[in-house]
């Protein structure tokens, strides 16, 4: 099979703050060249200029290499005939090469793992294991020739796409274009219903993700379960489609699919909240999640709303096939990569759009996965909960247990866990401790260097205890429990010796 594309790999040098690229490594069909020295790029664009091929992939072109194609191309002159920019990151080039147009590409965002992992799922192999030589430039060529040579047949072989689903992947520039595209595909149309302006907005105001809920800073003996393709089950259900249209007045809300704009009349106190938008006095909400909240005890005034044709089994056959892909017990590139197809799919439609959207599907979505966590929050007293997941202090019934898409799974059997705060926690088992954060809370943790644990000392002492009320709701015992947490009077170097050591 004949192909028309170079894979490429930068390496740098890391001097007085600046990243300084000094070898660069291309592969093609017919050979493997590395380029050395600060003048590798140009090079690398002469010898690209003389080839016979028109586009090339960089792994992680976007958030790295790019910058140094850029860089050169703006000395050299050349002309840039498209790029597209997204949060600060150049998904996609086409430069004029004086007579030759060129496309930079990033197989990251097709196979959005890194090459290791991936070498590693595909043939149990570890590059570190051959790296032997002693003299640094060596070891550094060895590096990019095992990284091209994958990237290059990892590219190659994704003609299976093509074969298996009727569209070749490496014509998109993301996964999430081209699982997009194979889901028009099975509903044989080439796009779906758009919302114009005031329509979009109005969706908009209903929109939340997922909601974390926290009912106290430590545990033990806490069980951890998490869905099985939360939001790709969520889309097997009814979901808005094709058409809508204003409505007013009274209507019959056990027929009505849509979104509607109400205003709170009254929220009960004994349940956990389901919704932040809930706390504003006027919210567009989802009408499956109004009819959810009604059963709970809330009061509301309609005041309009948009109702949608109802969409049944639209991502049915999709979802399935991909799932069936993802639901081994082994871990394999195929997995990982499916998963990935499944999650893509719902990203694509809460993409923010400037003229048209379809964020009513993904509004939909979302509301049906804030309500099929809730049961599971209400069936157990709990301690934590995510947008996929529950901590409770005793087991939940197997009945809810299962591989199946849309069922629960164990994830840990915890010993102790203290929640730092919204998606920051570290928990130990029997076997293994485990720190989850995002942003700079992320690094603190992972880090073991004194200075950085003596600040998230300071951080879990200050959190230690919630200040603010929270309310919990106990279904085995059907009453209502009230827990008031308080500021707690801590030696503070006795718990900041013990977290230390």
């Amino acid at each position: 099979m004949k192909v028309d594309y170079i894979v490429c790999d930068i390496e740098t040098t890391f001097d007085n703050n600046v990243h300084t690229p000094t070898m660069i490594g291309s592969l093609t069909e017919e050979e493997l060249v590395i380029f050395r020295d600060r003048s590798a790029i140009m090079g690398f664009f002469s010898y690209l200029y003389e080839s016979d091929y028109s586009c090339v992939y960089s792994h992680n072109f976007s958030n790295y290499d790019s910058y140094f194609f850029l860089k050169n191309l703006l000395i050299l002159g050349l002309r840039i005939n498209k790029i597209f920019i997204k949060n600060n990151s150049i998904f996609f080039l086409e430069v004029q090469l004086y007579d030759k147009v060129v496309y930079f590409r990033d197989s990251y965002l097709l196979f959005p793992f890194k090459l290791k992992a991936i070498m590693e799922h595909l043939t149990s192999f570890q590059k570190l294991k051959m790296i032997f030589a002693r003299e640094l430039n060596v070891r550094v060529e060895v590096y990019i020739a095992f990284d091209l040579i994958f990237l290059y047949y990892l590219i190659k072989s994704s003609f299976f796409f093509k074969k298996v689903y009727g569209l070749d992947i490496r014509k998109y520039i993301t996964s999430t274009h081209y699982v997009y595209s194979l889901f028009l595909k099975t509903i044989n149309s080439k796009n779906i219903f758009m919302l114009k302006l005031v329509k979009k907005y109005y969706i908009q105001r209903s929109y939340s993700g997922g909601f974390v809920d926290i009912c106290g800073n430590s545990g033990s003996s806490i069980y951890y379960y998490d869905v099985n393709s939360l939001y790709p089950y969520m889309m097997l259900k009814n979901i808005p489609w094709k058409e809508c249209r204003w409505q007013e007045g009274d209507f019959n809300s056990n027929f009505f699919f849509g979104f509607l704009e109400v205003t709170i009349l009254y929220r009960p106190l004994y349940y956990p909240e389901l919704n932040k938008k809930l706390r504003e006095d006027t919210c567009v909400i989802f009408s499956e999640e109004l009819k959810f909240i009604e059963k709970l005890g809330y009061k509301y005034k309609i005041n309009n709303f948009l109702q949608f044709s109802v969409g049944r089994k639209t991502f049915n056959n999709l979802i399935y096939h991909f799932y069936a892909l993802k639901d081994t017990k082994k871990d394999n590139f195929i997995k990982l990569m499916s998963k990935n197809l499944l999650n893509s799919l719902y990203g694509r439609f809460s993409l923010k759009i400037s003229k048209e959207n379809s964020n009513y599907i993904s509004a939909a979505i979302s509301s049906y996965a804030r309500i099929e966590i809730y049961q599971y929050k209400i069936l157990q007293n709990y301690l934590y909960s995510d947008t996929d997941s529950v901590f409770t202090f005793l087991p939940l019934r197997k009945k809810y247990i299962s591989r199946k898409i849309g069922m629960l799974k164990l994830e840990d059997k915890i010993n102790s866990i203290q929640i730092l705060k919204e998606k920051a926690y570290m928990y130990e088992t029997k076997y293994k401790k485990v720190a989850k954060a995002s942003g700079m809370l992320k690094y603190l943790i992972k880090d073991n260097r004194v200075k950085n644990k003596i600040i998230l000392g300071f951080l879990k002492l200050k959190n230690l205890y919630l200040t603010a009320k929270e309310w919990s709701y106990t279904s085995r015992s059907k009453n209502i429990k009230k827990v008031y947490l308080k500021k707690k009077k801590a030696s503070f170097f006795f718990d900041l010796w013990v977290f230390l050591f």
